[in-house]
């Protein structure tokens, strides 16, 4: 009886009716995962792979999505203001000295003014090279921010790293080489003059809150991208 038993299984395999496992039975689960593996090698295709969405800690609105042609276009600005300031810089004649203590004759105010300039459009002054003092500092909006899309939404402007903002928008300063020393108004029972927006440049040492103003932002992490 298992003679004939025997007989029967041989003829069914070699007729091909049934399949003989090689290395053992495989749980169907595993089998259809090592299967499909091996049509990705044979066919060179790679696993599908998930790709995770960018980091992004803000709430939903604050990224305004015009930001990165809005940044492009203001450094298109700064790139030709600097450009016209190197221009101006070497059409300047040579400085004259005169007077004990020595004093720029005639040219003196023209190159601080153009010294300025150029600091205020030089990229370099950033870690990234890309970003410039004026980047937030733009003339045609009194030296303040240039993005309308930032006023409306982030506030603070984003510096070298596109996508990190530190401070409040810049404070336009159109008259603040006018601000007073702070002071306090004993009528109105306010304090008034200084710069900044907490008018935490006084004043008070350079008689001059402007000049004093400029001295904060060249260490300023947040400020210099």
């Amino acid at each position: 009886m298992l003679l004939s038993l025997a007989a029967i299984v041989a003829i069914l395999i070699s007729t091909g009716l049934i399949s003989a496992p090689v290395g053992g039975w495989e749980p169907a689960n595993n089998h259809s995962a090592s299967s499909g593996a091996t049509r990705a090698k044979d066919t060179g295709d790679k696993p599908h792979q998930q790709s995770l969405p960018d980091y992004n800690p803000y709430p939903p609105g604050i990224i305004p999505a015009d930001l990165e042609s809005e940044i492009a276009r203001v450094l298109r600005e700064v790139d030709f203001i600097e450009n016209r300031a190197l221009a101006r810089w070497r059409a300047l004649p040579s400085p004259i000295q005169t007077g004990q203590p020595p004093t720029l004759q005639n040219t003196g105010t023209e190159s601080m003014e153009t010294l300025g300039e150029l600091m205020n459009f030089d990229r370099n002054m950033s870690p990234g090279k890309n970003q410039a003092c004026s980047s937030c500092h733009m003339p045609y909006v009194a030296f303040s921010g240039p993005i309308p899309s930032v006023n409306a939404t982030m506030i603070a402007y984003p510096g070298t790293v596109h996508f990190r903002a530190g401070k409040r928008t810049a404070q336009r300063y159109t008259y603040s080489p006018f601000f007073p020393v702070l002071q306090y108004n004993q009528d109105q029972a306010l304090f008034f003059g200084g710069n900044f927006w907490d008018s935490r440049s006084t004043g008070f040492r350079l008689r001059n809150p402007d000049a004093e103003q400029a001295q904060h932002p060249p260490v300023d992490t947040q400020e210099m991208g």
